[in-house]
């Protein structure tokens, strides 16, 4: 009967050591995942506010377009053409401040967005070199106008006024651009450290000495030094395990006769390979599924 009832006292205590280990980390994991959700939405965001500026940017260059074939009519007079230019910087000023407004709008999202989502890290990263593309070319197509209205004989003091406030609307535009392109650096590199997190697992296969030496397992229980039992440690330490990618390690050696899993797995979601009456390695049928409810994989061997 009292050894029953030790039984039973035993087995309670590991199931709560568990219980209270696998709580935490579902936790974590849960925590990742909101984050990962999160991202997918901030993309299209993204996404959205840059095809407008891309139209306007598209509007400027047909303006522009636009004042080199009035300075080059032949049919119009003087006061005519100076309308029309006047008309098309005035267009084209109105277009450089909405796309400064926008760019505003994408600096304040991305200061209050977390991501770590590998597509979204693609994507600001490809933002990124498109604005910078667009500066350059923008820095080309403002000097060639600068160029056309100096080759027009009138007044340029109206233009001059116009073009001024054109060239600094732009100059705070070039500028914020610049500071997006830091926050995106800043949040690229955040996304690469999410990703590896979520991303990561670790593992140890030993005998009951190998990992007691590791403390991955310590003695718990008992009464009097007596009746003590080996159960998970509740803080482990990484540098015990063997670090892996979990989306691309689907196998862990084993080469036992006896294996005996200390974490949490469902069992649908790996299989044993045994050879020779030997088990030789753990094959990961769901990787979601498997390290789902721990990221940490330790086996038991005899």
């Amino acid at each position: 009967m009292k050894k029953y009832l030790l039984i039973g006292l035993v087995s309670l205590s590991l199931f709560s050591c568990n219980k209270e280990e696998l709580s935490k980390l579902k936790a974590e994991n849960h925590q990742l995942r909101m984050l990962s959700e999160e991202s997918d939405s901030t993309i299209n965001t993204f996404m959205g506010h840059f095809s407008e500026i891309e139209q306007n940017l598209a509007e400027i260059r047909e303006r522009e377009a636009n004042i080199s074939i009035t300075s080059e009519s032949k049919g119009l007079s003087q006061s005519e053409m100076k309308n029309r230019i006047m008309d098309d910087i005035s267009a084209i000023n109105d277009l450089m401040v909405e796309n400064k407004q926008k760019i505003q709008e994408l600096s304040e999202k991305l200061e209050n967005t977390s991501n770590n989502n590998s597509q979204l890290n693609r994507m600001l990263a490809s933002l990124k070199k498109q604005m910078k593309v667009q500066l350059e070319v923008k820095d080309k197509e403002i000097a060639s106008l600068k160029n056309n209205l100096e080759e027009l004989n009138f007044s340029y003091k109206e233009l001059n006024t116009n073009y001024t406030e054109l060239t600094k609307n732009y100059e705070e535009q070039k500028e914020q651009l610049a500071t997006w392109e830091q926050t995106i650096d800043e949040q690229t590199e955040t996304i690469a450290q999410q990703t590896a997190s979520l991303n990561t697992g670790y593992y140890v296969v030993g005998d009951k000495g190998v990992l007691a030496n590791k403390n991955v397992i310590v003695k718990k229980g008992g009464f009097l030094g007596m009746g003590k039992t080996s159960t998970l440690n509740t803080k482990l330490d990484e540098t015990a395990f063997n670090k892996i990618n979990i989306t691309e390690v689907t196998t862990i050696p084993v080469n036992s006769k006896k294996v005996e899993f200390v974490t949490t797995h469902p069992k649908e979601s790996y299989e044993l390979e045994v050879k020779d009456k030997l088990v030789q390695e753990i094959k990961i049928l769901n990787p979601d599924l498997f390290w789902n409810s721990s990221k940490y994989l330790v086996v038991k061997v005899d």
